[in-house]
């Protein structure tokens, strides 16, 4: 029986890229490429299993100028991570980023790659390629009761900056936080 309302409450995290963090080890191991893919590889991207984006939502996000790296092996997408220079967008929690700022999201590994480490190799590759545009401020969201996500935003020094909740009535309405920018752009750089 699905129940009328739900709540969810969520995390807001930064993650300050700074010079050294290009050395990091953001390459793809043995076996495995990264590359950032397109529009093309949507119908691969909506036959991944456990995954509910729509067609129209992967259009949405190529027609704004969202990028997806990938790590393939065998040239089939296996891990990815989005990123968005635009707009911070997570349910009513939405902000225009300025030019020094990315928005990462929607990370995922195949059930049967879990373990080996992509998501961070591919979460540092972003940091580098990003930091080469000028882009040192990344934002995140990770769902409070999801920690696995949490260790993961703990490994890659993701420092939590705001709260937030999001309120469904019937499926159909939705209520939750509003975003408070200056209130992310207010904490310090981590010192190097």
């Amino acid at each position: 029986m699905r129940f009328p309302v739900s709540l969810a409450r969520y995390k807001v995290f930064r993650e300050d890229v700074q010079a050294g963090d290009a050395a990091a080890p953001g390459e793809a191991p043995s076996g495995f490429e990264f590359a950032y893919i397109g529009e093309e590889r949507t119908d691969e991207l909506l036959c991944l299993p456990g995954r509910a984006t729509s067609a129209e939502d992967l259009r949405a996000r190529f027609l704004c100028r969202n990028i997806c790296l990938a790590a393939l092996k065998n040239r089939r997408v296996v891990a990815f991570s989005w990123a968005s220079f635009g707009l911070f967008q997570f349910e009513t929690y939405c902000f225009p980023l300025l030019e020094s700022e990315a928005y990462l999201f929607d990370a995922y590994t195949l059930p049967e790659y879990r373990g080996l480490g992509l998501a961070g190799r591919i979460r540092r590759r972003l940091h580098r390629d990003l930091a080469a545009k000028g882009r040192t401020r990344c934002y995140s969201v990770t769902l409070n009761d999801n920690q696995s996500a949490l260790r993961f935003k703990d490994k890659m020094n993701g420092r939590e900056v705001d709260r937030g909740f999001t309120l469904r009535v019937l499926g159909r309405w939705t209520v939750g936080s509003r975003a408070r920018p200056e209130r992310l752009r207010a904490v310090p750089e981590r010192s190097a």
